[in-house]
């Protein structure tokens, strides 16, 4: 019905506009306009046409079929200004009976007023509505009454819910307190293990089950781990005590130690060992041993070759000094024969024993030899002068010239092998030194005074310090050791005659552990060959010399637990260095002074003007 009314009513008010348009108005022809009217009411099955402003006031009106009914409510005659097409509002004049209904329409979108159809409905039809509409409102009462059951129910389902899934919270804590509280101990366990606590262990309850049994395996595997750091510790510690003892007697024993590969690559050496081949041990590890020590090449390569230790004596010279060695190569301990990976070289320096064991023999031969000679040396000497005054008032002339010639030349030479064989006694018979304390300061400058007188044209200058350098010594061998240094390095400037101006310089100097006296001379130097042999009994190079002297004086020094060295000095000419251990020093002491005047005051006195 409502669709029916809303198209006629749509024609209707097309027409009505048209009408309009063509003068036919309710202000231009109002009877015209009304019967208009009913004419569109016949046409379009409508009981009623009202035309109606835009205030609400009706503006003609036609009711051919019916009475009169009332306008529609205000809100049904409001346009919609969002819609295009005018929107058709339908309705019942009487909701309760549904007996008459209207259309409401704007014309010319509300600016000519609307236009309102009413049409009848029959009563059968009109009851039949009221009934279906009395059960759509039962039905929606029963519909909003079933949602607020449906709502209640809801809301208990959704409160028992909540208490259901409360409780299974619950009861799943319960559970999962059961399982993860062993786990969570477990988990804590194994964080401070990892952390390095192995005194950590898991509390385990009887209610854990198969997880406590689990607790109880970790508890054993952190004991067990525990046991086993500390046997580890132990054996570290022990395999560092011996590491540590293995450096410290690499470190003090005399003997070189190199481990070398297979190869020959050095891959450790010990303090010793660079101290004999006079390189740092860093400069040497990495090297090839063949490269370091060529001589002991041909060794090396039979070791290697056998898988048996050598051993050979050579000469190994470090810069300007050579040491003899015993190089003796092995095979590491673990791995012997021709498979071993690498291998052990030992260097003993045995230049001092060498040295000692010639000294020994020479000191032999010499005490011999004095033993020899002296006996018949004095009835020689003694003849000669007895011929002498026997005889030598008899002659006369060129017989008395020859006659004194030849007596005096055997008193000569009778009174050289006296001072030669007296040298060689003294070497022989070193006599022991007589410890006690002495200044080295006055030793050194009773030993350098007489210098001054026995040749004049060499300077003699010293160096002392201001405070006495005290040294447990003996005053009289070190001395002796001094003069036979100084008078070396005096007669080494006299045979040269390329020296213009010969110089001597002798320094004190104190030292940490003790003192060192160095005497030093520009004259010709040291023998490049027989350097490393100077301090051998009898070796010399002099016409004159028995060879004795730098012997004696090494061995007086090695008497005093002392050292002793003889270098190239720079610049030309040697220096002979001795050291002595020192008594212990005041704070204040130890500042050495070189002092030009005191130089020159020493030397005025040592060349008398």
């Amino acid at each position: 019905v409502g669709r029916q009314m809303g198209f006629n009513l749509l024609l209707t008010e097309r027409d009505i506009v048209l009408a309009q348009v063509q003068g036919v108005g309710p202000e231009q022809a109002p009877i015209g306009y009304r019967r208009l009217l009913v004419g569109l009411a016949e046409i379009y099955q409508f009981e009623g046409l009202t035309h109606v402003d835009k205030d609400g006031r009706i503006v003609a009106r036609a009711f051919p079929g019916i009475d009169p009914q009332p306008l529609p409510p205000t809100a049904q005659l409001r346009p919609d200004p969002t819609q295009a097409i005018p929107r058709v509002n339908f309705g019942a004049v009487d909701p309760d009976t549904l007996q008459v209904y209207f259309a409401v329409i704007p014309i010319s979108q509300g600016d000519g007023g609307y236009l309102v159809g009413y049409r009848t409905e029959t009563p059968t039809i009109a009851n039949e509505m009221v009934a279906l509409r009395d059960f759509r409102d039962e039905n929606r009462a029963l519909q909003s009454q079933l949602g607020n059951v449906m709502s209640l129910a809801n809301l208990g389902f959704v409160l028992l819910s909540m208490v259901l899934l409360l409780g299974a919270a619950w009861v799943g804590l319960i559970v999962a307190n059961a399982i993860v509280g062993p786990i969570r101990r477990l988990a804590t366990a194994a964080e401070k293990v990892s952390a390095g606590d192995l005194e950590s262990r898991v509390e385990v309850r009887r209610r854990d089950g198969e997880l406590g049994d689990l607790g109880q395996a970790f508890n054993v595997m952190t004991e067990r781990l525990a046991d086993q750091r500390l046997s580890l510790i132990e054996a570290g510690q022990d395999a560092e005590d011996r590491r540590n003892f293995i450096e410290t007697m690499l470190g003090v024993i005399p003997a070189g130690v190199i481990s070398v590969s297979r190869q020959g690559d050095i891959g450790l050496v010990n303090s010793s060992a660079a101290n004999i081949l006079g390189q740092p041990a860093e400069a040497l590890v990495g090297q090839n041993i063949k490269d370091v020590i060529p001589q002991i090449g041909r060794l090396f390569d039979i070791a290697t070759h056998t898988g048996r230790g050598a051993r050979e004596a050579l000469d190994w010279s470090a810069g300007h000094e050579v040491r003899s060695l015993i190089v003796e190569i092995s095979p590491e301990t673990l791995h012997h024969g021709a498979d071993a990976a690498s291998f052990v070289v030992t260097l003993e320096n045995i230049t001092e024993l060498v040295t000692a064991q010639r000294t020994a023999a020479w000191a032999d031969v010499a005490r011999r030899i004095a033993h020899e000679i002296k006996n018949p040396l004095t009835p020689i000497q003694l003849s000669a002068e007895r011929l002498r005054r026997r005889y030598a008032s008899s002659l006369e002339g060129r017989d008395r010239e020859i006659f004194d010639q030849c007596t005096s030349t055997i008193v000569k030479h009778v009174g050289d092998i006296g001072r030669m064989v007296t040298e060689f006694s003294s070497f022989a018979r070193m006599p022991e030194p007589i410890i006690a304390e002495a200044d080295l300061r006055e030793i050194a400058r009773e030993a350098l005074f007489p210098f001054g007188v026995a040749y004049p044209s060499v300077t003699y200058r010293s160096e002392m310090p201001n405070e006495a350098v005290p040294v447990m010594c003996d005053a009289r061998l070190i001395a002796q050791a001094l003069t036979n240094l100084i008078k070396n390095a005096s007669e080494a400037i006299s045979e040269s005659a390329e020296i213009e101006k010969g110089q001597v310089e002798v320094e004190v100097v104190r030292e940490r552990a003790g003192a060192r006296v160095e005497v030093r001379d520009n004259g010709k130097g040291l023998p490049s060959a027989l350097k490393h042999r100077l301090t051998e009994p009898y070796m010399t190079t002099r016409e004159k010399g028995t060879g004795l002297g730098l012997a004696i004086v090494r061995k007086a020094i090695e008497d005093h637990d002392g050292s002793f060295e003889i270098r190239d000095r720079e610049g030309g000419g040697a220096v002979a260095s001795l050291f002595l251990p020192a008594l212990p020093l005041s704070p204040d002491q130890g500042d050495k002074v070189n002092s030009q005047d005191a130089a020159e005051a020493e030397e005025t006195a040592f060349h008398g003007h």
